[in-house]
């Protein structure tokens, strides 16, 4: 009871430096601490990418943590779309948040057992998921009315959004060679930075393009997509047929500065219903763009080549 006198009537007793600060050393010292466990792809990318390394864990977080569709609902549709690509470690770590989210060991086994064999209201959502995984093209309006009529708008685009950071963390997991390592599924770490001090984080120093262009690699340096040739006049149709189409979901009106995003549809799309995602993939993207450096006719042309592959018209 003194104590509590003496802090609520601080003119009262002894003066305020008869209880000194510890310094920090000494703090950590008495309180165990443990820094998050990072996963496998951020220390893999730490060395060559350390500022993007810190973007992607922000992203990380957001999307595991933090997502609109709840830790449990989200971590299904990450594994769906691991499943559907055989990201052996990405499932792992979808199993672990599924577990740290209190998800049952029966049902975390039935999403690999039989669709009849998952809850009613989710069957809708991870089928959507493995098909706009595995074959996005072929995604109907039926198919975006239903899931709005669902989830609503907003979620729907959540959904999209984790579909998406998915097939992306997918890509980089299978690029790295990631594992699955017994008794390694870190949880989404959630770090503050110092922007100040992450910025002067320096990255190596990068090759010369030309020399990059002029080194010999071994085997087979590439590989020839089968692709069948498509007429410019049908790509024109195509683009014209695909202008002149209604949204699927309502492009919102974010006022004159569009939420920094332009005429672009898919980013006021993002920014009006989910800004929260959308910003943080829009950091992880333009620090890896201003920290990468790569070449900008390589890097459209690697973005080409992906939209192509897809059948994606964008």
């Amino acid at each position: 009871m003194n104590l509590v006198l003496l802090l609520a009537f601080p003119g009262i007793g002894p003066p305020a430096e008869r209880f000194p600060a510890a310094p920090d050393a000494e703090v950590w010292k008495a309180l165990p601490r443990r820094d998050p466990d990072l996963p496998a792809w951020a220390r893999s990318l730490v060395r060559p990418l350390p500022r993007t390394t810190a973007a992607m864990l922000d992203l990380d977080h957001t999307q595991r943590v933090l997502n609109p569709l709840g830790p449990a609902l989200a971590a299904k549709v990450r594994w769906v779309v691991f499943d559907t690509l055989g990201i052996a470690y990405g499932k792992v770590v979808a199993e672990a948040d599924l577990r740290r989210a209190g998800v049952r060991e029966a049902d975390i086994k039935a999403l690999a057992g039989e669709p009849d064999d998952l809850p009613a209201d989710e069957r809708r959502l991870l089928a959507f998921a493995r098909k706009l995984t595995k074959a996005g093209y072929s995604i109907t309006d039926g198919e975006v009315e239903a899931l709005v009529k669902q989830l609503g708008v907003p979620r729907t685009v959540a959904l999209v959004h984790t579909v998406a950071y998915a097939n992306f963390q997918a890509r980089v997991f299978a690029g790295l060679g990631l594992k699955p390592v017994k008794g390694e599924s870190p949880a989404a770490a959630e770090i503050t930075w110092d922007p100040q001090k992450l910025a002067k984080v320096p990255a190596p120093a990068r090759k010369p393009w030309d020399e990059v262009l002029a080194a010999e690699v071994p085997g087979k340096a590439f590989i020839k997509p089968d692709w069948e040739p498509i007429p410019f006049e049908e790509l024109e149709k195509s683009l014209e047929e695909q202008s002149d189409r209604k949204a699927r979901i309502p492009v919102p009106d974010l006022g004159p500065q569009g939420g920094g995003s332009g005429r672009i549809v898919w980013s006021r799309v993002g920014m009006g219903y989910q800004p929260a995602l959308t910003a943080a993939w829009f950091a992880a993207s333009r620090t890896h763009g201003a920290e990468a450096r790569m070449d900008p006719v390589y890097e459209n042309s690697v973005f080409w080549v992906v939209t192509r592959t897809n059948d994606c018209f964008y």
